[in-house]
């Protein structure tokens, strides 16, 4: 039976130490808890001897101390238990050997490393001495208790430092060691991931606007591969509520809505629909349509679909949507194209000369390419057709009195492009007369067309 000691020290120890604890469960599995203890207890000391020697050297220690009281010591095999156990009992006095470490609670930490140091000496040397299960256990309880304690300078502000390195030089340093880092992190901020995050894009001013040199780095926080770390960094990022930013990072990361709202459901409503809802959003149209059918998959109340229908820069995205046939069948649900037609499209349905005037104009942003667009896609039913023979009415009616050529030409433009839509459509037009039960002749002015 694989024990939870040996998954939380391929989390949380070194590699060399993951290897001790391997040796360690075995023998505490067939009864041999002296071996068992001696082999956790150097597992400990490993990692924290490897967390030093893989360390930049903090401010407060000159280079030379560094160099010949800390690291060249530590790396010596005959002698780095020794300078380990000065180091962690000098931490806190604030210069040398004594500035490695930073300690909240400096007696309490001291005084457990050593009553667990005088039991590894007994159990190596004092052969009378009961070593049970029991001590083992409590053993590897402290050392999940105590293990974040000891990174250089106390953990949060060099692994802070780290991350602002890794991100620096993220293409020399590369995915793996920038994976170390995120591991050590996990397990010194614990729940405070998000504030971690925070604090790294305080340093790194603009580090979340995504480019070329950054991508990648940020792939690796949303791989995956740490859950808690994306746990924290989805929570630091939903925090910032930045809507323009979201839609940012969903394109280039598409799985980024899901796992956003996998951990924040209230970001839809929050944040998100009032973005798609605000008029000339800055968004790549692909980008628009995917998330508004996200978003109506949850739930259609989320959103308000006229606030987004009533804007024609929306509507003019249709040019370029991309939408499966199941994605096109969640907009028909809820009548979105209908919507665009009839609200953002709504000067398509006026017919006196001035409105004619401004929707035809060289600066204006209507065209009945759009238009004809949208009726592609259009949920037909009674109100788009009665919608048009009132439309077709009107401009039969205005078209009469008009005397000026200008006038007189766009209203033949208009009529030309009904008449297009409505050939194109016949089917679609008969067949939903025919479902309410009505008469085509009811609808005299799209009959007259079609006649």
């Amino acid at each position: 039976m694989r024990l939870l000691i040996e998954d939380w020290s391929q989390k949380n120890l070194t590699e060399n130490a993951v290897d001790l604890m391997e040796e360690a469960v075995m023998c505490y599995k067939v009864g041999a808890y002296r071996s068992a203890y001696l082999m956790s207890y150097l597992a400990f000391k490993t990692t924290i001897r490897e967390r030093v020697l893989n360390a930049s050297k903090p401010d407060g220690i000159e280079d030379r101390c560094w160099k010949d009281q800390i690291l060249a010591p530590l790396d010596n095999d005959n002698k780095w238990e020794e300078t380990l156990n000065n180091i962690v009992f000098a931490t806190n006095e604030g210069k040398g050997v004594g500035a490695v470490f930073k300690y909240t609670n400096p007696e309490r930490i001291k005084n457990r490393y050593e009553y667990w140091k005088n039991i590894r000496n007994s159990c190596a040397h004092a052969k009378d001495e009961h070593i049970t299960s029991s001590t083992v256990e409590q053993f590897w309880n402290y050392m999940q208790d105590d293990l974040p304690v000891f990174y250089v300078l106390g953990g949060k502000q060099y692994l802070l430092d780290k991350l602002c390195r890794d991100y620096k030089y993220f293409q020399t340093v590369g995915k793996e060691e920038l994976q170390k880092t995120l591991k050590d992190i996990s397990i010194v901020y614990k729940r405070d991931i998000a504030e971690c995050f925070s604090s790294f894009c305080d340093k790194i001013s603009m580090c979340l606007q995504l480019n070329d040199r950054n991508i990648e780095f940020w792939q690796v926080i949303l791989s995956g591969s740490n859950e808690i770390i994306l746990k924290g960094f989805l929570d630091f990022y939903c925090s910032l509520k930045d809507a323009a930013l979201f839609v940012e990072w969903y394109q280039h990361f598409p799985q980024f809505f899901n796992l956003t709202i996998s951990r924040h459901k209230e970001m839809i409503q929050e944040t998100l629909a009032p973005y798609l809802e605000t008029p000339r959003i800055n968004c790549e149209e692909d980008a628009f349509w995917q998330l508004l059918v996200k978003i109506l998959k949850f739930g259609g109340k989320l959103i308000d679909i006229d606030k987004v229908t009533t804007d024609y820069y929306k509507l003019k995205m249709i040019r370029n949507m991309n939408l499966n046939e199941e994605d096109i069948e969640v907009l028909h649900k809820y009548k979105v194209f209908q919507k665009f037609l009839l609200n953002a499209g709504e000067k398509f349905f006026k017919n006196d000369s001035e409105s004619h005037s401004s929707y035809y104009s060289y600066w204006t942003d209507t065209e009945d390419a759009d238009i004809e667009l949208c009726f592609k896609y259009v949920e037909w039913d009674i109100s788009v057709i009665e919608r048009l023979n009132i439309a077709i009415s009107g401009l039969e009616s205005n078209c009469e009195k008009r005397f000026e050529p200008h006038s007189v030409e766009n209203g033949k433009t208009r009529k030309a492009i009904y008449k297009k839509i409505i050939y194109q459509y016949r089917n679609n037009i008969e067949n939903t007369i025919l479902n309410n039960q009505k008469d085509i002749g009811e609808y005299k002015f799209i009959s007259d067309l079609l006649d």
